[in-house]
Protein backbone atom coordinates (compact mmCIF):
# COMPACT_ATOMS: atom_id res chain seq x y z
CA UNK A 1 0.00 0.00 0.00
CA UNK A 2 2.83 2.56 1.02
CA UNK A 3 4.81 1.79 -2.00
CA UNK A 4 1.74 2.36 -4.65
CA UNK A 5 0.68 5.47 -2.73
CA UNK A 6 4.02 6.98 -2.54
CA UNK A 7 4.33 6.09 -6.22
CA UNK A 8 1.22 8.01 -7.18
CA UNK A 9 2.13 11.04 -5.25
CA UNK A 10 5.17 11.11 -7.02
CA UNK A 11 3.92 10.89 -10.40
CA UNK A 12 1.42 13.24 -9.33
CA UNK A 13 4.37 15.39 -8.42
CA UNK A 14 5.96 15.02 -12.09
CA UNK A 15 2.63 15.93 -13.51
CA UNK A 16 2.19 19.30 -11.77
CA UNK A 17 5.42 20.52 -12.10
CA UNK A 18 5.33 19.77 -15.92
CA UNK A 19 2.28 21.59 -16.07
CA UNK A 20 3.64 24.54 -14.14
CA UNK A 21 6.68 24.85 -16.53
CA UNK A 22 4.29 24.69 -19.79
CA UNK A 23 2.01 27.46 -18.26
CA UNK A 24 2.42 31.03 -19.00
CA UNK A 25 0.60 34.03 -16.70
CA UNK A 26 0.34 36.67 -19.21
CA UNK A 27 -3.09 38.27 -17.88
CA UNK A 28 -5.90 37.65 -15.44
CA UNK A 29 -7.15 34.31 -16.58
CA UNK A 30 -3.66 32.46 -16.79
CA UNK A 31 -2.80 34.46 -13.47
CA UNK A 32 -6.23 32.50 -12.03
CA UNK A 33 -4.98 29.48 -13.69
CA UNK A 34 -1.65 29.58 -12.27
CA UNK A 35 -3.08 30.25 -8.51
CA UNK A 36 -5.06 27.22 -8.91
CA UNK A 37 -2.15 25.16 -10.03
CA UNK A 38 -0.36 26.40 -6.90
CA UNK A 39 -3.37 25.88 -4.39
CA UNK A 40 -2.92 21.97 -5.74
CA UNK A 41 0.81 21.80 -5.60
CA UNK A 42 0.11 22.80 -1.92
CA UNK A 43 -2.59 20.24 -1.59
CA UNK A 44 0.07 17.83 -3.08
CA UNK A 45 2.79 18.41 -0.74
CA UNK A 46 0.53 18.63 2.41
CA UNK A 47 -0.46 14.88 1.34
CA UNK A 48 3.23 14.20 0.79
CA UNK A 49 3.74 15.58 4.41
CA UNK A 50 1.04 14.06 5.55
CA UNK A 51 2.50 10.16 4.28
CA UNK A 52 5.82 10.57 5.84
CA UNK A 53 4.10 12.15 9.42
CA UNK A 54 4.39 8.97 11.24
CA UNK A 55 7.18 7.71 9.74
CA UNK A 56 8.62 10.24 10.47
CA UNK A 57 7.70 10.46 14.71
CA UNK A 58 9.27 6.97 14.61
CA UNK A 59 12.86 7.78 13.28
CA UNK A 60 12.25 11.05 15.54
CA UNK A 61 11.15 8.74 18.63
CA UNK A 62 13.73 6.41 18.28
CA UNK A 63 16.62 9.21 17.62
CA UNK A 64 15.69 10.78 20.61
CA UNK A 65 16.25 7.52 22.75
CA UNK A 66 19.34 7.17 21.19
CA UNK A 67 20.23 10.41 21.63
CA UNK A 68 19.15 10.41 25.30
CA UNK A 69 21.33 7.49 26.18
CA UNK A 70 24.05 8.88 24.33
CA UNK A 71 24.12 11.89 26.63
CA UNK A 72 23.52 9.61 29.87
CA UNK A 73 26.14 7.10 29.19
CA UNK A 74 28.86 9.72 27.78
CA UNK A 75 28.50 12.26 30.57
CA UNK A 76 30.57 11.20 33.28
CA UNK A 77 33.47 9.86 31.08
CA UNK A 78 33.19 13.41 29.96
CA UNK A 79 33.25 14.73 33.02
CA UNK A 80 36.08 12.95 34.32
CA UNK A 81 38.19 13.54 31.08
CA UNK A 82 37.62 17.45 31.60
CA UNK A 83 38.55 17.13 34.98
CA UNK A 84 41.84 15.31 34.20
CA UNK A 85 42.37 17.98 31.89
CA UNK A 86 42.35 21.23 33.69
CA UNK A 87 44.72 19.54 36.21
CA UNK A 88 47.15 18.61 33.31
CA UNK A 89 47.09 22.03 32.00
CA UNK A 90 47.52 23.73 35.17
CA UNK A 91 50.67 21.76 35.66
CA UNK A 92 51.92 21.78 32.61
CA UNK A 93 51.70 25.72 32.45
CA UNK A 94 53.56 25.79 35.72
CA UNK A 95 56.26 23.28 34.37
CA UNK A 96 56.67 25.36 31.19
CA UNK A 97 57.36 28.12 33.65
CA UNK A 98 59.51 26.38 35.54
CA UNK A 99 61.44 25.50 32.65
CA UNK A 100 61.90 28.97 31.30
CA UNK A 101 62.80 30.17 34.48
CA UNK A 102 65.72 27.38 34.87
CA UNK A 103 66.71 27.82 31.67
CA UNK A 104 67.25 31.80 31.74
CA UNK A 105 69.56 31.36 35.27
CA UNK A 106 71.33 28.67 33.24
CA UNK A 107 71.76 31.13 30.21
CA UNK A 108 73.04 33.93 32.48
CA UNK A 109 75.37 31.56 34.20
CA UNK A 110 77.00 29.95 30.69
CA UNK A 111 77.07 33.69 29.57
CA UNK A 112 79.12 35.11 32.72
CA UNK A 113 81.23 31.85 32.40
CA UNK A 114 81.66 33.13 28.61
CA UNK A 115 79.97 29.94 27.36
CA UNK A 116 77.52 30.22 24.19
CA UNK A 117 74.20 30.71 26.11
CA UNK A 118 71.98 29.59 22.69
CA UNK A 119 73.69 25.83 23.76
CA UNK A 120 71.74 26.16 27.02
CA UNK A 121 68.34 24.12 27.33
CA UNK A 122 66.21 22.66 29.60
CA UNK A 123 64.72 19.65 27.89
CA UNK A 124 60.34 19.22 27.28
CA UNK A 125 58.92 16.83 29.74
CA UNK A 126 58.15 13.96 26.74
CA UNK A 127 54.57 14.06 24.99
CA UNK A 128 52.60 10.98 25.43
CA UNK A 129 51.02 9.18 22.25
CA UNK A 130 48.37 10.64 20.97
CA UNK A 131 48.82 14.09 23.01
CA UNK A 132 49.72 17.59 21.04
CA UNK A 133 49.25 20.79 22.26
CA UNK A 134 47.69 23.63 20.63
CA UNK A 135 48.11 27.51 21.33
CA UNK A 136 44.83 28.99 20.56
CA UNK A 137 44.57 33.17 20.74
CA UNK A 138 41.77 34.62 22.44
CA UNK A 139 40.83 38.08 22.50
CA UNK A 140 38.62 40.55 25.17
CA UNK A 141 37.19 43.77 24.27
CA UNK A 142 38.87 46.24 26.67
CA UNK A 143 37.00 49.66 25.16
CA UNK A 144 34.48 48.95 22.42
CA UNK A 145 34.65 52.68 21.98
CA UNK A 146 38.06 51.92 20.35
CA UNK A 147 37.24 48.73 18.54
CA UNK A 148 36.83 49.53 14.57
CA UNK A 149 33.54 49.75 13.05
CA UNK A 150 34.18 46.84 10.45
CA UNK A 151 34.42 44.32 13.71
CA UNK A 152 31.38 45.47 14.99
CA UNK A 153 28.42 43.47 13.88
CA UNK A 154 24.11 44.60 14.06
CA UNK A 155 22.37 42.60 16.69
CA UNK A 156 19.75 40.91 14.00
CA UNK A 157 17.89 39.60 16.85
CA UNK A 158 17.09 42.87 18.78
CA UNK A 159 16.65 45.29 15.42
CA UNK A 160 14.70 42.16 13.81
CA UNK A 161 11.78 42.31 15.94
CA UNK A 162 11.46 46.08 16.40
CA UNK A 163 11.65 46.26 12.69
CA UNK A 164 8.57 44.39 12.44
CA UNK A 165 6.83 46.03 15.54
CA UNK A 166 7.12 49.48 14.71
CA UNK A 167 7.74 48.86 10.75
CA UNK A 168 7.75 52.21 8.90
CA UNK A 169 8.08 53.91 12.46
CA UNK A 170 11.37 52.33 13.21
CA UNK A 171 13.95 54.85 14.19
CA UNK A 172 16.93 53.45 14.67
CA UNK A 173 20.06 55.09 13.52
CA UNK A 174 21.76 53.62 10.56
CA UNK A 175 19.06 51.36 9.92
CA UNK A 176 16.57 51.42 7.29
CA UNK A 177 13.44 49.47 7.54
CA UNK A 178 11.81 48.61 4.29
CA UNK A 179 8.83 46.13 3.54
CA UNK A 180 8.98 43.21 0.54
CA UNK A 181 5.58 41.48 -0.42
CA UNK A 182 5.77 37.79 -0.73
CA UNK A 183 2.75 35.31 -2.00
CA UNK A 184 1.55 32.86 0.72
CA UNK A 185 -0.86 30.22 0.28
CA UNK A 186 -3.13 29.10 3.11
Amino acid sequence: MENKELTLLQKQGAEIVNQAQALEVNDIESYDVAYAFRRAAKVLADQVVLFHKDMKKKAWDAYKEVQANEKKYSEMPKMASDILKGKMEAWKHQEDVRRKEEEAKLKESAKLQGLDEELVSVPEAPKRQGERFRTEWKFEVTDISKVPAEYLMVNERLVGPEVRKLKDKTNIPGIRAYSHKTQVLR
